[in-house]
């Protein structure tokens, strides 16, 4: 049962005053049939509006306000039986991949949020899990023509949390398990055959910089900076980092990069080919949701087949990332990955041993 309820002075009927509820907050039982009260509401589906409810007494992600037929006047009409229309797309994905918040800012555009700013968008192994899957219901969605990959806070991701570092060096099994999820994380963004776009702030680092660098239409704030720190763990430069550094920009900046561990800024990485735009940081959101509609706007099947035809470049350079993954996970279990982890841990700079057999 979805309801509505009124702000203190208003009836539940259509005198209920348009602005107030925007946003507005969904509370829902697990009862199979839907009421809405009677009401006139101004059209905020572009504005994300929280479900409650998914499963009883916990909350599970956003959702946009559900589109209704116009009234004529941009308005949007609920009528004593509830909606005429549904649009069930984001309560589907807060369903099944909750680690993330979504909305639509356009029609038929899909945006996901990294939202923990307290952990800096670090994601644990669910986390990972669902950013590496989420993929292929994406690329399955007849609803969907577009995704924006966002976050929230100072930074855009963090990477893998320490608990997951952690594992991979002392348990053989979540060693191979995230030797899977690295490998099916790339190869997943690389075969949806949507348009996606990442918007980047912050600092971005693991799993959310492969996503984002991936992505067809990579945007950067001018403040943002990334940072391939695999290296710097005590690990080899695993995670797609060998090839799309190259094919973007070129083996001598990566080469700099990926063994100097440097981080690189907004507007050098435009400058050097990383990422396709840099703009100011208040305009990031914007300009993504501009590209977003004007991709929707295009002919759907050109694109797809465009996108289809040069991530061959990524496919032609796959021994290279599937050698460095293995590597990568295979430093997991030397003493280089533990010295690493301990240096984040303590907050001090790592102790090599000099003397490798390499």
């Amino acid at each position: 049962r979805i309801t509505l309820d009124p702000p203190e002075g208003k009836s539940r009927g259509r005198d209920l005053c348009p602005e107030s509820y925007t946003p507005a907050t969904f509370n829902r039982s697990i009862a199979s049939d839907t009421t809405v009260y009677g009401c006139w509401l101004r059209q905020f589906a572009s504005r994300p509006v929280r479900l409650r409810g998914l499963d009883p007494g916990s909350e599970a992600g956003l959702i946009s306000a559900m589109r209704m037929p116009t009234n004529g006047r941009n308005e949007r009409h609920y009528d004593e039986t509830g909606p005429k229309k549904e649009y069930p797309m984001l309560e589907r994905y807060a369903e099944k991949f909750p680690a993330f918040e979504y909305d639509s800012p356009s029609e038929r555009v899909l945006r996901i949020t990294f939202n923990k700013p307290e952990t800096y968008n670090s994601l644990d192994s669910a986390g990972h899990r669902q950013l590496t899957y989420i993929w292929r219901d994406i690329d399955e969605d007849p609803d969907i023509s577009c995704v924006i990959l966002a976050a929230k806070g100072k930074a855009f991701s963090s990477g893998g949390d320490f608990s997951m570092i952690q594992g991979n060096i002392e348990n053989w099994n979540d060693t191979v398990g995230a030797w899977k999820e690295a490998r099916d994380l790339v190869y997943n963004i690389i075969n949806c055959s949507k348009p996606i776009i990442s918007a980047v702030n912050g600092v971005a680092v693991g799993a959310g910089l492969v996503a984002a660098l991936l992505s067809d239409i990579s945007i950067i704030a001018k403040s943002a900076r990334v940072l391939d720190g695999h290296v710097r763990l005590g690990v080899a430069a695993g995670d797609v980092a060998c090839i799309h550094w190259v094919i973007l920009a070129g083996m001598a900046k990566a080469k700099y990069h990926l063994l100097t561990n440097e981080p690189v800024f907004g507007e050098e990485a435009e400058r050097m080919g990383l990422f396709s735009l840099c703009t100011e940081d208040d305009a990031l959101a914007a300009r993504s949701e501009e590209i977003a509609a004007t991709l929707v706007a295009g002919a759907p099947s050109a694109i797809r087949w465009t996108k289809l035809a040069l991530n061959n470049w990524y496919r032609m350079a796959m021994p290279t990332f599937e050698n460095s993954l293995a590597l990568e996970m295979l430093g997991f279990k030397g003493p280089e990955a533990k010295e690493g982890l301990a240096a984040h841990l303590e907050k001090r700079q790592p102790n090599w041993d000099k003397n490798s057999p390499l």
